[in-house]
């Protein structure tokens, strides 16, 4: 008689269980093992440990060492699935253990490969695409380092978009209208990795509405419930990868990444600028992200690739349908282009922490900080050479790379533009009542750089002095502060002005704006 082993907890296992059910055998029968993994919990945590393994259930561990161990001698790799046929012969690997059962099953169900070379061979060429995704699955699930989880996305896109080529459009399975060897093959995977992408790195396998559809039909199978296992199992059997395999300190918990978000791309320049508040509003939104900064010579190339955005009045580098930074991309590809638009739609995914009422006051803020004469402050400290800032604190007018200063709003006017907010502020604590709405964060940052570059014009905004301390208490605000690199050398700006040339430019020798 045959002895199948297999293990409902490993999506290898399942597909020649999957296959099992669709072609049976004559006869034989089913012995479940546990890998090398659940053994270790089994020693750590006890049996109950073991996830999606039901029938290991009521054994105490020397049983489960034993099975192990009984395993090995059948099978040195130890791993799952396998076959010993009635004649001894030993058969490894799921898809050739797949194939088997089709090929030796007696039933009068129709093929898993079919008879027909041509769609043969349209089977083997989805198996051969798909192959090419697994790693990346394992990949992105695995990864410890958030910075990288955009990379192993891609990667994961790249291949599926591959394999998605193979399919036919307008059936249910990968080849046809009826379940195939194909399908067998990837439907175990996607199953399973969709739900622990999902739930642990925020990422949706079945953004193509083909390859949803496609799983939809595979689960609809009875068949498919062989071998399988609940969500909760898989998000459970899938944790202790999603830490990286890693123990902690007590030799019981997990010490690695675990759940966590997919984070958003936040595409700039290696300075402060435009995208100083939009960091400090993704923090008080608890969403995670990576910087992605671009040098001139790499934004040469990839200015291309970026969004066309609507303009911003007033800067006359920056018109209509120009391509500039910043941008957020999200996990599924999507670009935003424009910083006020970007921070929209930052506060519109967190409802709960920002006044809606005070909505369109925000956005208008945000407009005002990111054109002049608002940006001087923060384009001085960070963007401009020292000597053309200290010229523009002279009262002359010198060229900057948004145009001569005779074509800008004058200096001056930076200061009655905060007594303009600082008059609407009023007495409140912020401007959206008791807690502030998304545009503060941005008026924080410019009233920042001013206390850095001109700090006579900011002494003279009180009421705002007293407000910027309130927002500087704000954890977001405050653990972006002290995470932030600090002025001087190495500082985010461009070489030569104030942030990179001085520690503390507001004690800097200047003859500073006499106003």
């Amino acid at each position: 008689m045959s002895v199948h082993y297999t293990n409902d907890s490993c999506p290898f296992s399942h597909r020649a269980m999957f296959a099992r059910c669709l072609r049976p055998p004559e006869s034989g029968k089913v012995q479940y093992v546990p890998y090398g993994r659940q053994v270790e919990f089994a020693e750590r945590l006890g049996v109950e440990a073991i996830q999606g393994a039901r029938c290991f259930e009521g054994k105490t561990v020397q049983e489960i060492q034993k099975i192990r161990q009984d395993y090995l001698s059948v099978n040195p790799s130890g791993e799952v699935p396998s076959l010993v046929t009635a004649q001894g012969a030993l058969i490894t690997e799921s898809e050739i253990l797949a194939e088997y059962f089709d090929l030796s099953s007696v039933a009068s169900k129709h093929r898993l490969v079919p008879s027909d070379p041509v769609q043969a061979s349209r089977v083997r060429l989805c198996m051969k695409k798909f192959n090419e995704v697994v790693p990346g699955l394992f990949a992105l699930l695995r990864n410890q380092d958030p910075a990288k989880d955009h990379e192993c996305a891609d990667k994961i896109r790249s291949s599926m978009h591959k394999f998605r080529s193979t399919l036919d459009e307008g059936d249910s399975f990968c080849v046809g209208a009826a379940v195939s060897l194909a399908d067998v093959h990837c439907g175990p995977f996607l199953y399973r990795l969709s739900v622990a992408l999902q739930h642990f790195r925020d990422f949706d396998l079945l953004e193509d509405r083909r390859i949803k559809s496609l799983l939809t039909s595979i689960k609809a199978l009875p068949e498919f419930q062989s071998g399988s296992c609940s969500e909760e199992e898989v998000i459970a059997n899938y944790e202790f990868v999603a830490n990286g395999s890693q123990w902690g300190k007590d030799g019981k918990s997990f010490a690695g990444r675990g759940r966590s978000r997919f984070p958003w791309i936040l595409h700039y320049f290696p300075v402060r600028g435009r995208a100083e508040a939009l960091r400090m509003l993704l923090r008080a939104t608890q969403q995670p992200y990576v910087d992605r900064l671009y040098t001139e010579e790499e934004w040469k190339v990839m200015k291309s690739q970026m969004p066309e955005g609507k303009g911003v009045p007033g800067v006359a580098t920056r018109p209509v349908s120009n391509r500039g930074l910043p941008v957020l991309q999200l996990p599924d590809g999507t670009m935003i282009p424009e910083t006020a638009d970007i921070a929209r739609f930052i506060c519109e995914k967190r409802p709960d922490l920002f006044p809606a009422e005070q909505a369109a006051e925000a956005y208008e803020m945000t407009l005002a900080v990111n054109t002049y004469p608002l940006l001087f402050p923060q384009c001085m400290l960070a963007s401009y050479p020292a000597e053309v800032t200290e010229a523009i604190l002279r009262g002359e007018l010198p060229e900057t790379y948004h145009g001569n200063l005779k074509d800008l709003p004058p200096y001056g006017e930076v200061l009655q533009v905060f007594l303009h907010w600082e008059q609407r502020l009023g007495d409140q604590a912020f401007f959206g009542g008791a807690a502030p709405h998304f545009g503060e964060f941005f008026l924080f940052a410019a009233l920042d750089a001013l206390r850095q570059t001109d700090p006579s014009t900011a002494a003279k905004v009180g009421r705002l002095q007293a407000w910027y301390d309130r927002m500087g208490r704000l954890p977001a605000v405050e653990g972006y502060l002290q995470a932030r690199p600090p002025m001087g050398p190495g500082a985010h700006g461009k070489p030569g002005s104030l942030i990179r040339k001085y520690q503390q430019p507001s004690v800097r020798s200047s003859s500073g704006y006499a106003g």
